[in-house]
Parts: C-alpha cells; structure tokens; sequence
C-alpha cells in the first residue's frame, strides 16, 4: 500500500470500519482515508478508537470514532446515527466489517451453546447496519467480512460454526443497487 497515495477516488463517500484501530482494520482505514474518504473508526475500546482517530488527523485524514460492540445492536445503532451526524450526511457508503470472533473450533453438535451465542452474536449480528444500507439510494460499496473468506470456503469440521456465522452475509452481496 502506497501511504503517501492521496488519491480522490473516494472524495466525499462516507465510510464505517469495524475493529479499525489496528491490523487489517486500521490498515483498510487509512487506505480510504487516503483515497479522500471520510471514514468512522470504530472498535470496543474508546481509547483505542481516540488513539486512532488523533493519528489518522495529524496525517490530514477526515476521521471520526466512537466505541462499539457489534455484538449489541444498541451499539450498532449508535454507530450509524453517530456516523450520520458527525459527518452531516444521510448516507453511508461503504462498510467494511471487519470485528468477528472464532473462540471455539469443533463440531457444532459438540459446541458450548455460550459460544455458538458469542459467535452469531458477533460475526452474524450486523444484518440491521447492512439492511439500513440496502435502503440507501445508492451504495458505492459495500464490503462484508473478507477477511473470513478460509472459514467460508473452509468447510471443515474445525470451522463449521465460524463459516455459517456469516452465511447470512451473501445476501447484501448478490443484491443489485
């Protein structure tokens, strides 16, 4: 990735990254902010998301950010009306989710029903910034977990439970906008 980029290919367009303060997810971050987007960093910990948010500013970047847990929906719906209104638009165009877990492998059939909860929770709750997405007149883009591509391909006895918990999230991705 060429930091130093500062292309306008995403001028204006308003994008979500979910666990964006570090890894694959601050990495995402800064490639749209560079690209000209405005993007909302997003993760649990709001130290981490203020730590991100004050680096991404000092390099120039349009950038807001607050705490979420997408395993809750009040959370999530938080983080839509505070990306609407920080940035004063109607619309979000792009979401990158990119927060999942996977803390148990085995057969379904063999797994704790606490961890089948934490994972559908977290991998499989984002269906109402997804569906409030779908009902924007346009969508630019709009990226769904990629970064589990293994587990639903993968579909061994070790990562059963991880690939189903995003079955769910090729709808939005067939659907012409």
């Amino acid at each position: 990735m060429n930091q130093g980029c500062n292309c306008s290919r995403l001028k204006g367009k308003v994008a979500i990254v979910t666990a964006s303060t570090a890894g694959i997810g601050y990495s995402i971050s800064l490639r749209l902010a560079s690209e000209g987007a405005k993007v909302v960093i997003c993760s649990r910990k709001q130290e981490n998301v203020d730590s991100v948010v004050s680096d991404l500013r000092c390099k120039g970047f349009d950038v807001i950010g607050t705490a979420c847990h997408v395993g809750s929906l009040d959370d999530i719906k938080a983080l839509v009306k505070f990306t609407l209104s920080g940035f004063r638009t109607n619309t979000i165009d792009i979401l990158v989710s990119n927060a999942a877990v996977n803390p148990a492998a085995g057969p379904i059939l063999e797994t704790d029903d606490a961890v089948i909860d934490k994972i559908m929770d977290i991998n499989g709750v984002c269906d109402l910034p997804f569906d409030f997405l779908l009902r924007m007149k346009k969508i630019t883009v709009i990226l769904l977990n990629f970064c589990s591509e293994i587990s639903n391909t993968d579909y061994s006895r070790s990562r059963t439970l991880h690939a189903v918990s995003y079955t769910h999230l090729t709808l939005p991705t067939k659907r012409e906008v």
